[in-house]
């Protein structure tokens, strides 16, 4: 048997994680979808302590979102949130959600049509420039987390037509559609 190896460019490395937004390629989320990640591994590249995860989401509404990333049970984990806007400006930062775990949450009013850019990484890696990836100290945890950008789901009401009985009472008649296709339970 032959084996042939070659070392490929620093640029193919860069195209694998998404530490950055000049440099790497952010991951896409989407809204009510969570994402299962991990610290220190990215797209199977190892990363590391001072492993930085950004994901690049784009408002489809005006009004406030919740963004938490997850521990989930028998993990290490202790995530920090950063929400930058696109032009990587710190916009939020949150280490834990309350006192009772180490989930991290950030909720902010967002701007229809903007792009923001999420950055997850471990306590202790939160002071990394998201433009670049410069900065990224390594953390004091590695391991799994759930991402999920929770907005609300957005109702349109249109065609209201009362329709008055004999006996004095009313009803309404109207159509509920969604803005967009339901993630969760609609009732």
């Amino acid at each position: 048997y032959t084996l042939t190896s070659s070392v490929r460019p620093l640029t193919d490395l860069n195209s694998l994680i998404n530490s950055s937004i000049l440099f790497g390629t952010p991951t896409p989320l989407a809204p009510n979808v969570p994402v299962y990640a991990n610290l220190g591994t990215t797209n199977s590249v190892e990363t590391g302590a001072s492993s930085v995860n950004l994901y690049r989401f784009v408002a489809t509404f005006t009004g406030p979102a919740t963004f938490r990333a997850s521990v989930p049970p028998d993990e290490p984990t202790d995530p920090v949130l950063r929400l930058f806007d696109d032009l990587g400006e710190p916009l939020a930062l949150n280490d834990d959600a309350d006192q009772s775990t180490r989930d991290a949450q950030i909720t902010l009013d967002l701007v229809a049509g903007q792009t923001y850019y999420l950055g997850v990484s471990s306590f202790g890696n939160s002071a990394y420039d998201p433009v670049t990836g410069d900065g990224a100290t390594d953390g004091l945890t590695q391991g799994d987390y759930v991402l999920l950008a929770s907005v609300p789901q957005r109702l349109t009401i249109a065609g209201g037509v009362v329709t008055r009985a004999t006996d004095g009472s009313a009803s309404l008649s109207f159509t509920l559609s969604l803005a967009e296709p339901a993630t969760l339970p609609v009732s």
